[in-house]
């Protein structure tokens, strides 16, 4: 809100100056032509204020008096959203909030396109930047009607390959990847019996088959070490396909 204003008078042959308010605000300097003015929650939920100026000459009975009115306007608020995740392939409708404003706009960190992006409700679809960046960062942007201040806030939406293949998930296989982020040098360690043979690939974010390995049926433990540091840095999924399971497990390599 606007909490503290300045206003520069004239006046001429006067002796004395003296500034009221219709408000509860703080006059700061009611004896001098420059009024400084701190507005009170009266004036801000009234959304304007009466200043009066009178000026007394140096004559019994001479003075003079002007009012102006101030308006007093919030301050914009936006709310972008919560973090998101949806699948690499689709667009995303945004449920923006935005408050006290005469515009609004849209804005992304990353590469993709809004249908409208003056519109609160507008449909974002991702460009290949975001998708194989794995994230993207959305801000709402939100402009005052009369003062010069904006409000922006952002949420992180994140793209999720969607191979289209359920997992299964009453396995007994504990799968784990470590370290993880890495430099692309990682162990994929699965700990439990397996009667038959599985699959082990390496996807891109867009869903493309980068390695794919068959894997004969183990006793326990199965590990196996991978080294991808010629790989783009960015995030990558590791699927293992077996008869009682499917688990896809993202690896971050930086």
């Amino acid at each position: 809100m606007l909490y503290h204003f300045q206003q520069k008078t004239s006046a001429e042959f006067y002796k004395e100056v003296l500034w009221t308010t219709s408000g509860d605000g703080l006059i700061q300097n009611s004896k001098s032509l420059n009024l400084a003015y701190l507005r009170g929650p009266e004036d801000l939920s009234n959304g304007s204020v009466e200043l009066t100026c009178m000026v007394i000459g140096y004559l019994q009975g001479q003075e003079a008096s002007d009012a102006m009115i101030l308006y007093i306007d919030s301050l914009p608020m936006s709310f972008a959203g919560n973090d998101t995740t949806i699948c690499s392939n689709h667009s995303i409708q945004l449920h923006g909030v935005a408050e006290n404003y005469s515009e609004i706009n849209w804005y992304s960190g990353g590469s993709g396109d809004f249908d409208d992006p003056s519109a609160i409700n507008a449909v974002y679809t991702p460009g290949l930047t975001d998708t194989t960046t794995g994230s993207v960062e959305l801000y709402l942007q939100a402009i005052s009607a009369h003062c010069e201040d904006t409000a922006t806030s952002s949420f992180i939406l994140t793209f999720d390959p969607c191979f289209g293949v359920n997992e299964l998930s009453g396995t007994k296989h504990e799968i784990s990847i470590f370290p993880n982020p890495n430099n692309g040098i990682f162990e994929l360690l699965i700990n439990g019996d397996s009667g038959s043979e599985s699959e082990i690939s390496i996807l891109s974010v867009e869903g493309k088959i980068l390695f794919t390995q068959k894997i004969d049926p183990f006793i326990k433990q199965f590990s196996k070490s991978f080294d991808l540091h010629l790989l783009k840095k960015g995030t990558y999924y590791i699927r293992i396909h077996g008869q009682e399971y499917i688990k896809t497990i993202p690896v971050l390599i930086n």
